[in-house]
């Protein structure tokens, strides 16, 4: 049945459909048709694509291009889906959702840059998707907002898969801003139809629309989207349950069949016939369907997916031979030897983990030395490897070995915890390589791992024997836990997150990208400066990150969605250093042009200029209590000043070129005999000031 999680499947133990099929032309043939019948199916609107067919035209020749692009990209049109759901549910009331216009939570989503993300949740039957349609309704008449939106519908293949809706929010938003189709084109144009039908069409999908909305032509952009779903194949359905393993597919069928008040089963995959009959289940039968309890169903799932894999995993399962093939080249068998095996590799571990919240029900022997979970590494841990590659999730891999690694804890010196965090490391260093060529899993990744790595040694068999001479590494894996690749030229800066879940970094080739440092996956790349980027930071709720650039702007970022809320202008020079205030309120910037400027965070407005340095300002700092403010600059100079009043407290002649400044609340003595501090400096908690010269000395400096 659908699947939004793992834990969904402990309850009860994607398709593309194409567009309808157009008719042939014989080659050499030129037959011409409407441009709106080339452009989508007959059922949409004629009115719809104005404004597309418009652009189109005044494109010429590229537009030929851009029609068949769009036409590959569509799978649905979210405009009529709504429209689908609003004639069968007998119309909008708007009495039915007014209500919500009103409420503090819509009103600080729709209005405020800081609150970007509204859940609407409810009981089956409330009427939730009637209440979406009628914020669209809503949020369509503010013209200054892009919307794109989808409805997943758990009956209809097509309008339930991650990709399919990825396809449709980016089909909505191109139909209103034509010119963001150029994304499209740098993925479509090197296999144009098969770009977004392969197995692999999630992650070129992903980057095309972070691109789009980073943007400069969406400035503010809503997308919703209703009752995700997640649905299981027939196929991987026998493997999570035992019983059923004696059933023959058209017994099994039959079965489902009789089940039609609440299950439907298309094209082999079984979906609920509406979201509410799913959440109905859950929440007034869970006690008569799964009466042991869903623990004890975490705990059987994890098991049969142990042994599902053991069965199915194998080296070259998709007979590519070759260790150099990349994974855009991979075409997926008939049958697919991972069909059965696709929902264990994805989920295994989380079943482990959410059975063992209860270790009254959970085995001794599946932690343990020589467990199951030891025997399943030690025998299938690089064919899972590649099969995540083929499945396109290797990011997977990573956040599951790392959440086996944190079960572990407490288990330190044991064999299997030494795997298991070698296993990590070894993710970790090849996972890029293996992602990229699946087969890379046997040669390179083993190849370039330590001499003493586990997992080097219990997978020997499997290393290359036409490489005769193999390079000199290390004995044991080194401090570098995983080098992040993707700029195009130097690193300037990098930061992490409050919660040190995600990491920024700052480029001269003028981009910032953020990173997943638990998968080391590039989550987004932020565009928009005119130069080089020289310091990124972020607010201390990790809500937003501020960047400062050679182009003489500052640039505030929503951290989550890669959204530009903000651009400050007003240095003369290149700015150099950004900072937050700790409540958020405030940013400061320090320039080339010798000033300190504090900006409202909120609204982008300068409210202060500091002068008084005589050289680039290279590093400005908030003290922790958000009174004062230190820089720091190239004229051997460090101000303190009042944050409020913008008086400056205090001048230290710190003796050499300061690179970066910092207040730490801990209290000590004077510790470079060159610095002295003139003027009068108020302390506050005990703070002192702490300067780190370009030389790479770093001086203590108290108030």
């Amino acid at each position: 049945m659908q699947l939004n999680s793992y834990s969904d499947a402990a309850f009860l133990l994607s398709s593309y459909v194409p567009v309808a099929s157009q008719r042939l032309v014989p080659y050499g043939c030129v037959k011409a048709r409407p441009v709106r019948d080339v452009l989508a199916p007959p059922s949409i609107e004629e009115p719809r694509c104005t404004q597309l067919l418009e652009w189109f035209a005044k494109t010429k020749f590229p537009g030929v291009k851009n029609m068949r692009c769009l036409k590959h990209l569509y799978v649905t049109d979210p405009r009529d889906d709504k429209q689908r759901i609003l004639e069968t549910k007998g119309g909008l009331l708007k009495g039915s959702y007014c209500w919500i216009l009103k409420n503090d939570r819509f009103q600080r989503f729709r209005d405020d840059p800081q609150s970007r993300l509204l859940w609407i949740k409810g009981d089956p039957g409330k009427g939730k998707t009637m209440l979406l349609c009628g914020i669209i309704d809503e949020l369509e008449k503010e013209s200054a907002k892009r919307l794109s939106y989808f409805f997943c519908q758990a009956t209809e293949a097509q309008l339930s898969s991650a990709t399919g809706v990825l396809r449709g929010l980016i089909y909505l938003l191109i139909i209103q801003q034509p010119s963001l189709i150029s994304y499209v084109r740098t993925k479509y144009d090197t296999q144009e139809e098969k770009r977004f039908e392969s197995i692999n069409a999630w992650a070129p999908l992903t980057d095309i629309f972070m691109d789009m909305l980073n943007d400069p032509a969406l400035e503010d952009v809503v997308l919703i989207i209703d009752a995700l779903d997640d649905p299981v194949t027939l196929k991987e359905l026998i493997s999570l349950v035992e019983s059923l393993e004696e059933f023959d597919q058209d017994e099994l069928k039959e079965t489902i069949g009789s089940c039609g008040s609440f299950l439907t089963l298309r094209k082999g995959v079984i979906y609920f016939v509406h979201q509410s009959a799913k959440e109905y289940l859950l929440d007034k039968a869970s006690n008569q369907i799964v009466p042991s309890g869903t623990t004890d169903q975490h705990h059987t799932i994890f098991s049969r997916s142990l042994l599902v894999m053991s069965r199915s995993l194998r080296r070259d399962m998709y007979d590519l031979h070759h260790p150099g093939i990349s994974i855009d080249d991979v075409r997926q068998p008939d049958p697919n030897p991972l069909a059965s095996a696709r929902y264990s590799c994805f989920y295994w571990v989380d079943h482990l983990s959410a059975a063992v919240s209860d270790r009254t029900l959970m085995p001794i022997d599946d932690l343990q030395d020589d467990g199951t979970v030891h025997q399943f590494l030690s025998k299938k841990y690089l064919y899972w490897l590649e099969a995540l590659s083929l499945l396109g999730r290797i990011p997977k891999g990573v956040v599951a070995m790392t959440k086996l690694e944190t079960l572990l804890n407490g288990s330190e010196g044991t064999r299997l915890f030494d795997f298991v965090r070698d296993a990590r490391r070894f993710i970790l260093a090849h996972g890029r390589a293996i992602r990229n060529a699946p087969l890379q899993a046997y040669v390179s990744a083993l190849t370039f791992s330590p001499r003493r790595s586990v997992t080097r040694r219990l997978f020997k068999e499997e290393e290359p024997s036409w490489i005769l001479a193999k390079p000199t590494i290390a004995e044991n894996w080194d401090a570098c836990l995983e080098t992040l690749e993707g700029h195009d030229g130097g690193v300037n800066w990098v930061v992490f997150s409050p919660d040190g879940q995600r990491l920024a970094s700052a480029s001269r080739e003028g981009t910032v990208k953020m990173w997943d440092i638990g998968t080391g996956h590039c989550t987004a790349t932020l565009e928009g400066h005119g130069g080089g980027v020289h310091s990124v930071v972020f607010s201390l709720d990790g809500q937003r990150l501020a960047s400062a650039s050679h182009d003489t702007t500052v640039k505030i970022w929503d951290a989550t969605t890669g959204h530009c809320m903000a651009t400050l202008r007003g240095h003369d020079d290149e700015v150099c250093s950004v900072a937050f205030s700790l409540d958020g309120q405030r940013l400061a910037s320090a320039s080339r042009d010798r000033t300190v400027k504090i900006w409202d965070a909120t609204t982008g407005e300068c409210t202060a200029t500091l002068e008084g340095h005589h050289g680039c300002v290279n590093s400005v700092v908030f003290s922790p209590d958000g009174q004062r403010l230190a820089s720091a600059s190239i004229d051997r100079i460090a101000k303190i000043w009042d944050a409020t009043t913008v008086q400056c407290l205090a001048t230290l002649v710190i003796g050499s070129v300061a690179d970066t400044i910092r207040f730490d609340k801990t209290v000590y003595n004077l510790t470079h005999a060159n610095a002295k501090a003139t003027g009068s400096a108020p302390t506050a908690n005990g703070s002192r000031i702490e300067v780190e010269t370009c030389s790479g000395s770093r001086l203590n400096i108290v108030q």
